[in-house]
């Protein structure tokens, strides 16, 4: 009789532990949505030049961007710069604006779980973030070293659920979840990259633009016309497909061309193949979020992120001490895996390009 009433207080001491942890995270998550909000008002940012950085070495390249790291020649602290040529964004319509929207979005966030952008600035020819380094590369990397189990998974999803929480409580959608720009740092925990496609909703609190990438963006985003738009909930279904790819290693909407993969996240019903042994929590989970109408969809239905974190695949999960890092992520010490190339040298200009369209950079 004392053993059974010894496991009941336990058991009550355990829920009563997972109750107050929820409680300490809404009181800490609503005073981070409010700073938030009052920085969006005005997204300062400190100033900085190149001059005050040493280039240790070439990390790589998108599509109209370069980063490298680096290392403040003051205090010897390391980051990420990401540079872009100005001629390169002004070629197509929208992405000088994109470009000011991601510095004034990003420049406001401020969260465990999301890259830190400390410093912009520009110079003749081109535009800098000075981003937080996170050195030991992307979730893709990750995943091709290994297939994850469902508690990995778990907790890694966890932290993409508070960064997407933290930026949908400022009507911020996100728009490019995929797992190149899911960073993994040091201790093992997360850091979401790459606010380029980030924005703020409008008064409807909705978006318009399809964009994104195929295999990760919702049907109401690939259905999108320019006028019925589509809101927060597209996040959720690209977590969803992220969640996929994490316990399969593959995604569930892919085909030939990108033009045929978004055909088939339209037209195509959600269906998981048996070919790893899932749980029935997981598997309805992905059911759930991965629900075509974004009102039926886990994250908007019901009581929204709320109806999401209490799923019986995530309940129990203590939010405030994954927080504060107290959760021993599956690889503790994370092995670097950036390829560094030291052969990088600046481009200079001795006029002021686009000038007028980055006045305001």
């Amino acid at each position: 009789m004392g053993c059974k009433q010894s496991l009941r207080a336990n058991s009550v001491t355990w829920v009563d532990a997972v109750i107050q942890d929820a409680e300490k995270y809404r009181t800490f998550l609503s005073a981070k949505v409010a700073a938030l909000q009052a920085h969006l008002k005005d997204p300062q940012i400190p100033f900085a030049s190149l001059d005050h950085f040493k280039v240790i070495s070439y990390l790589g390249a998108g599509s109209f961007s370069s980063v490298l790291e680096v290392q403040h020649k003051d205090n010897s602290t390391r980051y990420a710069i990401k540079i872009i040529r100005k001629d390169q964004i002004t070629t197509q319509p929208g992405l000088a604006e994109q470009v000011l929207n991601e510095k004034n979005v990003h420049a406001a966030l401020d969260f465990e779980f999301i890259i830190k952008l400390y410093f912009a600035f520009k110079d003749n020819t081109c535009l800098y973030f000075v981003l937080e380094f996170a050195t030991c590369g992307n979730l893709y990397d990750l995943l091709k070293r290994r297939r994850l189990n469902e508690d990995e998974a778990r907790f890694y999803v966890a932290q993409l659920i508070l960064a997407l929480e933290y930026i949908h409580a400022a009507d911020i959608i996100y728009r490019d979840l995929k797992p190149d720009n899911v960073l993994v740092n040091y201790d093992g925990y997360l850091k979401l990259a790459d606010f380029g496609l980030a924005r703020r909703l409008d008064e409807k609190k909705k978006a318009y633009s399809l964009c994104g990438t195929a295999e990760y963006i919702a049907p109401e985003v690939a259905t999108t016309d320019g006028y019925r738009g589509y809101g927060l909930g597209a996040d959720w279904w690209s977590l969803g497909i992220l969640v996929h790819f994490l316990v399969f290693r593959k995604t569930p909407f892919v085909a030939c061309s990108p033009a045929e993969t978004i055909n088939a996240v339209i037209q195509n019903k959600f269906r998981i193949r048996k070919i790893a042994k899932l749980s029935k929590k997981i598997e309805t989970f992905l059911y759930e979020i991965l629900e075509k109408q974004p009102e039926d969809r886990l994250g908007v239905k019901g009581k929204g992120v709320l109806s999401l974190k209490n799923h019986s695949w995530l309940r129990g999960y203590e939010w405030m001490t994954l927080y504060k890092k107290r959760v021993i992520p599956p690889e503790p010490n994370p092995q670097p895996q950036w390829v560094r190339n030291i052969d990088w040298k600046p481009e200079f200009s001795s006029k002021i390009l686009y000038e007028k369209e980055f006045e305001h950079f």
